[in-house]
């Protein structure tokens, strides 16, 4: 039954690296098509003009995407100020520490 059992998996694992490239094939004609429909329906006739609209999108999503996390960022920066007032205050009751904070990312609104 071991051997068996081998000899499916095997089976299996050459089928599917036999057929990758119908895989990759497969995967290419849809992307395609998706590059396709998506001209039809913005009215894109140039691959320049699809990837800078494309681009924008890659933009804008990112951009959402930072700004959607603003609160946790903004919750995770007060429990830094926390820590470091304490940490400040334990240097007030004569223990030598320097605490320094270089901010990275200005999240001013």
């Amino acid at each position: 039954m071991e051997y068996a059992g081998s000899s499916i998996v095997e089976g299996m694992a050459h089928g599917v690296i036999m057929n990758t490239s119908s895989a990759t094939d497969a995967i290419t004609l849809m992307c395609q098509a998706v590059e396709n429909e998506t001209r039809t329906y913005f009215g894109i006739h140039s691959p320049s003009d699809l990837m800078e609209q494309l681009g924008r999108y890659l933009v804008e999503g990112f951009v959402r995407g930072l700004n959607s996390g603003t609160e946790a960022l903004k919750a995770a920066m007060a429990q830094v100020n926390q820590a470091v007032e304490f940490l400040q205050s334990i240097g007030e009751q004569g223990i030598d520490i320097e605490v320094r904070v270089t901010p990275i990312i200005d999240m001013a609104d």
